[in-house]
Parts: structure tokens; C-alpha cells; sequence
């Protein structure tokens, strides 16, 4: 009799079901997978797989390089850092470079109008040979402002003028760029520039050595080398080569 009650306990559904409780398992079922499912299970794999090895890869190259990849923002700021730098590196030498061979010069009066006037940007070179009828910027001898004449006089010339007309070692010069000014004198029955004589100027006959004798294009009311006599060669920056502002207006002079 106990052994039949054994039996039964063994086998009946109750156990089992209380059994499967106290281990919290369900039944499995027997499910095979079907090749579609094989298929994606492949798949899944293979790109999991393939990322994980790409991944690798990339630490690999990091750690060999050793330093990561410069990000959007990182790759901005050095290029503008770069161009920084070669902005500041041009103006340096362009720099270095003006104060030997060329330079600019913002005009502060009429005294060499029409042709210049205030307000006017010029550009001079310093190398260039000054030769007559030149506008040169130099230093004026009486305070060191600078200022830009036009030279009339060179080393060795003998100069006046006498009713409007400039001689030049015993010739008459004829001064084109003074034509409408010379002009409109004569209709207001005015006399443009005053007669006088080099002599009566600095004491001297001719323009002495290195020197060169300087008169403003606007003789009326212009302070020039008939005030403060001849400009020292030293005392020279360059010779005006063009007006480059305003825009409009550039021209070679």
C-alpha cells in the first residue's frame, strides 16, 4: 500500500504543477528555428561583428598614434589660429619691408592743390631718383612736420621768376601743371607768383650740393622754400609716385 502511495506521488499532475512553482520555470516547449530566422540571426552577427572589429581598429589607431582625432570645433580653431598667423606674419614683413623702399602719407593741407589735396592718401617710394618737377615728401626744416613739395630747383640750378614765368639756368621753363591756375590769375588781372630771385632767397646763385629747392603747387598761399629756403637731401622720405585715395581719384603724379 505505501508503495502504490509513493508511486502516485511521483506521478501525478499536482506535483509536477507545485514543483514548477517552487522552481519558478515554465514548461519549455520543443520550437524549431525556422531558416529565416537563421538568416537574420546570421546577419545581426555579422554586422555586430563587423562594428565591433571597426571599433578595434579605430582604438588601435589611436593608441598608436597616441592622440585622438582633432573634432569640428578643435580643426576651426587651428585654422583660424593659422590664418592669424600668416596675417600677422605678411603685415610684419610688409613692414620691415616699407621702411627701406616705400611708404604712405595722409596730405594735412591745400598747399599743393589742385594736384593733392587734405585729406588725400599718397603713395611714396624711397628709392626712386628725385629729379625736377617731382613731388617729394620730406621734413620741413623749420619744425620736422612733414610735408609735400614739389621740387623745382636741383643741385647746381640757377632759378627766378619774373611775371609768372619761371628761368631755369637762364631758360624759360614752361610749368604745364600750373596752366589753369596761371589762367584764372591773368582773368582776375592777379599776378600768381611773385617775382624773385634765388640769391634774394638763400644767398646764393645756384642750388647748393644735395639740396633742392621746393615751391607748393598753390604759390599763393603755400609756405615753401621761399619762406624757409632749400631742403637738405637728408631731410627727404621718398619721391610721390600716385595718389591712392580716395578711390575715385587715384592717379600718378
Amino acid at each position: 500500500m505505501k508503495d502504490e502511495k509513493r508511486k502516485k506521488r511521483k506521478t501525478s499532475p499536482s506535483s509536477k504543477r507545485d514543483g514548477q512553482k517552487r522552481t519558478g520555470r515554465k514548461p519549455t516547449t520543443d520550437r524549431r528555428s525556422s531558416p529565416s530566422d537563421t538568416a537574420l540571426k546570421k546577419t545581426g552577427n555579422t554586422k555586430a561583428s563587423t562594428h565591433r572589429r571597426k571599433k578595434k581598429q579605430r582604438q588601435s589607431s589611436g593608441r598608436k598614434t597616441g592622440r585622438k582625432r582633432p573634432t569640428g570645433v578643435k580643426r576651426g580653431r587651428r585654422l583660424v589660429g593659422e590664418l592669424l598667423l600668416s596675417l600677422f606674419l605678411a603685415m610684419g614683413l610688409i613692414y620691415v619691408i616699407s621702411l627701406f623702399t616705400f611708404t604712405f602719407y595722409s596730405v594735412d593741407s591745400y598747399m599743393m592743390a589742385p594736384a593733392v589735396n587734405a585729406g588725400d592718401t599718397v603713395f611714396v617710394n624711397k628709392l626712386k631718383e628725385i629729379r625736377r618737377f617731382d613731388f617729394v615728401l620730406f621734413r620741413s626744416p623749420t619744425d620736422g612736420e612733414l610735408s609735400v613739395r614739389r621740387v623745382i630747383g636741383v643741385p647746381g640750378d640757377r632759378l627766378y621768376y619774373q611775371a609768372d614765368v619761371l628761368y631755369l639756368n637762364e631758360q624759360e621753363q614752361v610749368e604745364r601743371f600750373l596752366n589753369t591756375a596761371l589762367k584764372e590769375a591773368r582773368q582776375n588781372d592777379q599776378q600768381f607768383t611773385e617775382d624773385f630771385r634765388l640769391s634774394q632767397v638763400i644767398g646764393q646763385d645756384a642750388v647748393p650740393k644735395d639740396s633742392y629747392f621746393v615751391l607748393g603747387d598753390n604759390r599763393t598761399f603755400a609756405v615753401d622754400s621761399r619762406s624757409y629756403g632749400v631742403i637738405h637731401k637728408k631731410d627727404i622720405i621718398g619721391v610721390v609716385r600716385m595718389k591712392v585715395l580716395p578711390l575715385h581719384e587715384m592717379t600718378y603724379l
